[in-house]
């Protein structure tokens, strides 16, 4: 369904999805301070006029919304969450690294001047860093491999790490290098020759890894939970999922995914940044008469988010403390009210966790603030977050908060001593992609397509719905549907069911009406669907030696049970529908990184793959798997996660 609308101007539109703002010390004080309570508050830019509430959201395109043209060359931004930014030497210094241009870039707060820029290969994915003596260490996600930048901006030396790098640390106690990797592997190197010293293989989705002297901690990303590593053995000591707010850490929750941040801050706490949903049902609620020039009611029941931990989706900052031998106590949480994608934590100047949010808001809780030598400073103005999309942001004990943006351009900026906003070009040619741009954008309600599809992917949460049908037919159905993974594109019919013929009919409904969007023109239809083309399939796993050597028999199992056939391609599906002994017909998911996520099916029934072959999920219509002996399950299971 189309929607028509009057053409707009032709101006790059950047306020959909500015991503908030660390605050600093300029804006927390103690219990006198005006801008922070008791409770917690929030601190938004004055200059940002709340979006309207309710059903007329659908009614306009924001003004101002550059219109996509597939005939432009449009840049390959990467997607939001993987970037870093650390201050050093008394954080008047900064370095940041960026996906999309590829580059690590220094800057001198002092100065307020750009000093160097490291530039990678192609594609490389920067990443996350940690800062050394020796220098710059990062993560190079999608080249696999770890590099070592001096602080002029030269590369020191360059290493493979494994299959999908995401996470590092320099950890000074034992004299190494960590990296911890989406496809399994937690890697160790000497800090100046980057010599790979220890290989453990220790769970899936790793993202973020932490060390101190108590030990070794790594974050899973979906699965939103934190291992504590044996730092010589690899081997997990325990396991703390973030926790619901009304719920315990030491069980999972079905409630809570997307582990965007783990970090320590400097009194040895785990500060953790995720996002919690809804246990509920969302009702969708089918209209009759709708025609092609009709506007979306607004009826969806995806409202609410961001910020009360009632909405369909909020945004979490939790505190976990260790004990003097390491032991992780139970988190601390609470719910910020940021908006939606809860990317990035870090601790204020008075002790508490600061949460990043894709919307133009940061908050604090203030239950976690020790006021003791924290100076208030209310009058330093708050960056101008309607300019430009945040990458992400540190408090820096000299200048207040900084933060890499990107609008028509990337630059840093940050607040500072009562002088307002200073900005510091670093690429004057580094436009965001307008579907980039459109998918991580908040509707309004705390509310982005990357909230359900982190990175273009999946948070591999099991939805329950209810459909209401008030043209007649079935008046109401109860169901529940697993996020599905949108990496690599989107083809056939949509959602797992079918019930859209294509991409259009997607975003008018879902985004316009479920989420409470604008209006989208066909041209925002089309960035989106060009953008999420472009993204690479997630990794597959690497196995520890004693499984590799049941893979080649797995491959073999793979087409004998019928596997090949519906899950084929370079993206393993047909992109059809089959009855699979789920209730009906179902889109065939794509298999590539199927050994990453969290639940499977369409129904959510599997919590891991090993779910769907030893437990009641699943069956002979899914594939004729009733005779395969418990070997040749472990092998067929073994190839699966490879892929």
């Amino acid at each position: 369904m189309r929607i028509v609308q009057k053409k707009k101007p032709e101006v790059l539109w950047v306020a959909l999805i500015p991503l908030a703002l660390l605050a600093s010390a300029c804006f927390l004080g103690g219990d006198d301070d005006p801008f922070f309570g008791d409770d917690d508050t929030i601190i938004e830019d004055p200059t940002f006029e709340e979006p309207p509430t309710g059903p007329s959201m659908t009614d306009t395109r924001p003004e101002g919304l550059v219109k996509y043209d597939g005939a432009r060359e449009q840049p390959v931004t990467r997607s939001v969450g993987g970037e870093d930014l650390a201050v050093y030497e008394q954080g008047s210094k900064v370095v940041a690294s960026d996906a999309t241009t590829d580059a690590l870039y220094f800057v001198n707060l002092d100065g307020a001047r750009f000093s160097h820029k490291a530039t990678f290969d192609k594609g490389a994915n920067p990443g996350r860093i940690a800062l050394a003596n020796e220098g710059v260490y990062v993560v190079l996600r999608d080249a696999g491999e770890l590099a070592l930048v001096g602080y002029d901006g030269e590369l020191k030396g360059k290493v493979d790490a494994c299959a999908a790098p995401r996470g590092v640390a320099y950890d000074t106690t034992r004299e190494k290098v960590w990296v911890s990797c989406a496809s399994s592997e937690v890697v160790s190197f000497t800090p100046e020759t980057l010599e790979k010293i220890d290989t453990f293989f220790v769970d899936s989705d790793l993202r973020d890894i932490a060390a101190n002297e108590k030990g070794l901690y790594v974050a899973r990303f979906r699965a939103a939970e934190v291992l504590s590593l044996n730092p010589e053995q690899g081997t997990i000591l325990d396991r703390r999922h973030a926790p619901s707010i009304s719920g315990p850490s030491d069980t999972p929750s079905k409630d809570v995914n997307s582990l965007w941040r783990m970090t320590l801050d400097t009194q040895g706490r785990l500060l953790l940044g995720y996002q919690q949903t809804t246990s509920g049902r969302l009702t969708i609620i089918i209209e009759p008469n709708r025609d092609e020039t009709s506007s979306p009611s607004g009826f969806g029941g995806y409202y609410g988010g961001g910020g009360s931990c009632g909405g369909t989706l909020s945004s979490v900052a939790a505190v976990v403390t260790l004990d003097p031998d390491g032991g992780m106590g139970d988190a601390d949480a609470s719910c910020q009210a940021v908006g939606a994608l809860p990317v990035d934590v870090d601790e204020d100047p008075c002790g508490g966790p600061m949460l990043l949010s894709a919307s133009p808001k940061f908050s604090a809780n203030s239950r976690f603030r020790t006021p003791t030598n924290c100076v208030p400073n209310p009058e330093v103005t708050p960056i101008h977050t309607k300019l430009a999309t945040a990458v992400y942001g540190r408090p820096a004990s000299k200048f207040g908060v900084v933060t890499m943006v990107r609008s028509d351009k990337l630059y840093l900026a940050y607040a500072h001593d009562n002088q307002g906003t200073t900005y510091i070009d670093l690429d004057t040619n580094s436009a965001p992609h307008i579907g980039h741009t459109l998918f991580h954008g908040d509707t309004g309600f705390g509310l982005a397509c990357a909230s359900c599809h982190p990175e273009g992917g999946d948070d591999g949460h099991a939805w329950l719905f209810t459909t209401i049908d008030l043209a007649g037919g079935n008046p109401q159905v109860d169901f529940t549907r697993r996020t599905q993974n949108l990496r690599g594109g989107v083809k056939g019919k949509l959602h797992w069911s079918g019930e859209f013929d294509d991409i259009d009919e997607l975003m008018t409904d879902v985004f316009q009406s479920r989420m409470g969007g604008f209006g989208i023109l066909d041209s925002d239809i089309d960035a989106i669907d060009d953008w999420l083309t472009q993204l690479d399939p997630e990794p597959g796993l690497t196995l520890p030696p004693e499984e590799q050597a049941l893979v080649l028999d797995g491959a073999e199992l793979y087409v004998q049970t019928g596997c090949a056939d519906c899950h084929s391609g370079a993206m393993l599906t047909d992109y059809g529908m089959h009855d699979v002994g789920t209730n009906g017909l179902r889109k065939t998911p794509t298999l590539r990184g199927v050994g990453q996520r969290r639940r499977l099916m369409s129904n959510g029934c599997g919590e891991r793959l090993e779910d769907r072959f030893y437990a009641s999920c699943g069956g002979d219509a899914h594939g004729n798997l009733s005779d395969l002996s418990l070997e040749q399950r472990d092998a067929l299971m073994a190839y699966l996660k490879t892929l």
